[in-house]
């Protein structure tokens, strides 16, 4: 008996033994399970607040990190990406490392077709609690797969939304051009304060009919003397080609010294070229220069609309001068500090542009200075970037037409410089050229969009009634200012510095941010002090006046 206890007791104590170690193996592998279940990912999916953002389509995600990635995963059903914020939770079973980008797409429903979508940006908190932010703003509307890097800029390449004008400028050189007799005996004390103004652009460009009747455009040479009070006076103006019937008229002889085409129109909007590549959205360079050229309006067209039907050059003429201005482009003219040497304007009194778009030019290049530095350390960086050199490529052959003058991407400094030109023309010079037109042209005698009579060739037969018969008729004269009007309507408005998206998550940039946007207060706090001094203040260039981007 007792042997056989013994023997019972044996197995007994041996299940025990056995139970114990299957519950502590279960309760090991149960730990294992929960651990792997705690690789939660939290994703917040931010929906833009625009007309026609949200979507009632499937939509996917899938998170990529540098030790793995996660399932491809329905996020949720139909009708949850509304305006504003989507949350969900996203399971790995193990952690994936520090997140690199993210793979965003949608499928409509069955027998439903594909509905647009924008996104604002993703969110997505890690099992760790730390942060990523994914900038998107990006309307996805087809079934293709799309990848966003993580805010922080890191592994750069470059895509870039290029605005590039051309703008005829005076010339202090007028031996050059202005080859008639009368320059010819201008005394010699005085050559160093005359200056050109050339609209040779125009000359033969081919004009369009309005109600019926054939218009008329001059191509004028405008000569202008710095009197020794500091007042820039129009000394004499030539309207035509040089030929027998070439006249060159004073001031004394003229109603209004020159024609305006409307050309601050045209130059704002010069041949825009864009240029996007196959490569991963938003790095740092496109995510930088974004706010400053994407907010191209669809009221555009009723603009061009409006422009081809009621000015002289009409669509044809246009394309001309376009055509011209690209033919003529040099890559100093866009940049300001060598273009306002190039025409010799250093001396020109209260020239308020120079003034205040040198001091704009010196804060954005600070700017850029800073944000491009981050991220090129060296020379030999911006010349093994492969996808920068083929962008620059682009813009070469399609934006320069192949001139070797144009330069290239060798040095961190010139693309400084050429980042400084995007963001400069795309706000700035924007606000300069296209602000004011209402200001000037709703008197239309001082911004004709057309003339009705071909300009004058013999002094002295002008008079009031051929300047009413040469002036645009009312219709004409009320379109224009109607596109002037539609023009220099400011919408919905973001300032130069205004970063409406959440375009970059670093400490470095951030900080950027914030001292461009002191340094813009500070100088609108100067050209306020200024204007309050001015008969007629100058507040094109003011940084709270200047949208953040081309708008029109």
């Amino acid at each position: 008996m007792g042997a056989l206890f013994c023997v019972q007791l044996e197995k007994a104590f041996r299940s025990v033994s056995f139970l114990l170690i299957y519950y502590f193996c279960s309760v090991f592998q149960g730990l294992i399970v929960a651990e792997k279940k705690m690789s939660e990912y939290q994703v917040s999916v931010f929906t833009g607040n625009v007309a026609y953002a949200n979507t009632f389509n499937n939509v996917y995600i899938k998170l990529v990190g540098k030790d793995g990635e996660s399932q491809r995963t329905w996020l949720t059903g139909a009708g949850w990406f509304l305006v504003g914020l989507s949350t969900f939770t996203i399971t790995c079973p193990a952690s994936l490392g520090d997140l690199i980008l993210v793979e965003v797409n949608k499928q409509p429903l069955p027998l439903f077709p594909q509905d647009a979508w924008f996104v604002d940006k993703v969110k997505v908190t890690c099992p760790e609690g730390k942060v990523y932010t994914f900038p998107m703003y990006h309307w996805i509307n087809d079934g293709e797969v799309y990848h966003f890097r993580e805010g922080t800029g890191q592994h750069c390449s470059f895509v870039l939304h290029c605005l590039i004008y051309s703008l005829p400028v005076g010339t202090s050189s007028s031996k050059q051009i202005f080859t008639s007799a009368f320059l010819a005996n201008i005394s010699t004390d005085i050559k160093g304060n005359i200056f050109l103004c050339d609209y040779k652009i125009l000359d033969g460009v081919k004009t369009s009919v309005i109600n019926g009747e054939m218009q008329y455009l001059a191509a004028p040479l405008v000569l202008l003397h710095k009197t020794p009070d500091d007042s820039l006076k129009p000394v004499a103006i030539q309207v035509r080609d040089q030929g027998c019937q070439n006249g060159i008229f004073l001031p004394i002889f003229s109603f209004i010294s020159i024609h305006g085409e409307g050309l601050g129109h045209f130059t704002s909007h010069l041949c825009p070229i864009s240029s996007q590549g196959p490569s991963p959205c938003f790095p740092p360079l496109y995510d930088a220069n974004l706010p400053f050229t994407s907010s191209y309006r669809c009221g555009l067209t009723r603009t061009l609309f409006l422009l081809f039907q009621n000015t002289a050059s009409g669509g044809e003429g246009m394309r001309t001068i376009l055509k011209r201005s690209l033919s003529t482009l040099t890559y100093s003219s866009l940049c300001m500090p060598e273009d306002i040497t190039e025409r010799g304007v250093e001396s020109v009194p209260n020239y308020y542009y120079r003034d205040d778009g040198l001091r704009l030019w010196d804060i954005i290049h600070r700017f850029v200075k800073g944000v491009i530095h981050h991220y090129y350390k060296t020379d030999q960086e911006v010349q093994e970037d492969s996808e920068l050199q083929e962008y620059i490529k682009d813009i070469f052959e399609h934006g320069f037409l192949s001139k070797t003058e144009t330069g290239d991407f060798s040095t961190v400094d010139e693309v400084v410089k050429f980042v400084t030109v995007v963001i400069f023309t795309s706000s700035a010079q924007h606000s300069a050229v296209n602000t004011g037109q209402l200001d000037i042209g709703v008197w239309m005698p001082n911004f004709p969009p057309s003339l009705q009579l071909a300009p004058p060739t013999i002094k002295g037969r002008a008079n009031e009634h051929t300047l009413l018969q040469t002036l645009p008729d009312v219709n004409t004269t009320y379109a224009s200012c109607r596109m002037f009007q539609y023009l220099c309507i400011l919408f919905s408005q973001v300032a130069l510095g205004k970063y409406s998206q959440e375009l970059f998550t670093e400490d470095v940039f951030c900080k950027l941010t914030k001292d461009f946007e002191n340094e813009l207060k500070d100088l609108d706090e100067a050209i306020d002090s200024r204007n309050k001094n001015l008969k007629l203040p100058y507040t094109y260039l003011e940084p709270k006046s200047v949208e953040n981007s081309v708008s029109l």
